[in-house]
C-alpha cells in the first residue's frame, strides 16, 4: 500500500512548474498563503498514521529541510487497527517563517485510483500573517521584533519525534486491554501531541463529550 503511495508522491514532487506546487517549493521566507490539493494514486480504504506520514514527510522537507513535525490528528471513523481515512499533520518551517497543515485523505475500501476522494491537501500560512500589524512592522524594516516573536512561536510548539509508534501498535495494545470502539461515539479522534511539562503522547478523545480523554499512550 505505502509503496504505491510513494510512487504517487515521487510523481507529485517532480511535477512541472505549471502546477500549483513548484518544483523546488521556493526558498527564503514564505510571504503568501499556500492552499493546494493534489491527487494521490492511493489504493483506497483507511490507513494508519505512519502510512499517511510517509506521504507528507518528504513534502514538508521539500519546503524546509529543518521542518518541525508538531502534531498529528486523525479524522473520525477510526477502526480497531488504528486506521482512518483522514490524517492531518502540523508542521513548522523555521527557515521559511511559516506553519503548515498537511492532510492525507483516502476513500473508502474499493475506491478506484484517481478518485477525487484520494488527495493530499497542503495549507501553508506565513508568519506573520499577511495584513497583520506585525506584517506591517516587517515591511517597515522592524524585523528584529518580528523575528523574536517567531522564535517565541517556535518555542510554543515543541517537535514530535518522527520515529513514533504507529496508531496500529497503539490500538493493538488498547484493544488487548479491553478497548471497544463499538461502545464509543463515532466521532472519537486520536492525536499525537507534546505535553506542557515535556514528553509526548497519543491521546484518544471524544469531541462530542467535550473532548473527554479516553486513553493515553507514549508517542514513541
Amino acid at each position: 500500500m505505502l509503496g504505491r503511495w510513494l510512487q504517487s508522491l515521487k510523481a507529485l514532487l517532480s511535477r512541472s512548474s505549471e502546477t500549483d506546487v513548484p518544483l523546488d517549493y521556493g526558498s527564503g521566507r514564505i510571504e503568501e498563503k499556500v492552499a493546494t490539493r493534489e491527487e494521490l494514486d492511493a489504493p483506497g480504504g483507511p490507513v494508519t498514521a505512519r502510512e499517511a506520514f510517509g506521504v507528507v514527510v518528504e513534502i514538508a522537507r521539500a519546503y524546509d529541510e529543518q521542518a518541525r513535525f508538531t502534531r498529528v490528528s486523525s479524522g473520525p471513523g477510526l477502526d480497531e487497527q488504528g486506521r482512518t481515512t483522514l490524517w492531518t499533520f502540523q508542521y513548522q518551517f523555521p527557515n521559511r517563517w511559516a506553519q503548515a497543515v498537511l492532510s492525507v485523505h483516502t476513500g473508502p475500501p474499493g475506491t478506484k485510483p484517481g478518485s477525487p476522494d484520494e488527495f493530499l491537501e497542503i495549507n501553508v500560512t506565513p508568519f506573520p500573517a499577511p495584513g497583520s500589524a506585525m506584517a506591517k512592522m516587517l515591511a517597515e524594516g522592524q524585523s528584529g521584533f518580528v523575528e523574536q516573536q517567531w522564535k517565541v512561536e517556535l518555542e510554543r510548539h515543541q517537535p514530535l519525534g518522527e520515529n513514533f509508534r504507529d496508531s496500529s501498535e497503539v490500538f493493538q495494545a488498547w484493544v488487548g486491554d479491553g478497548l471497544s470502539l463499538a461502545t464509543l461515539g463515532p466521532g472519537v479522534r486520536l492525536e499525537g501531541m507534546t505535553l506542557p511539562l515535556g514528553g509526548a503522547v497519543w491521546r484518544l478523545s471524544d469531541p462530542s463529550a467535550g473532548k473527554k480523554n479516553l486513553r493515553e499512550a507514549p508517542f514513541v
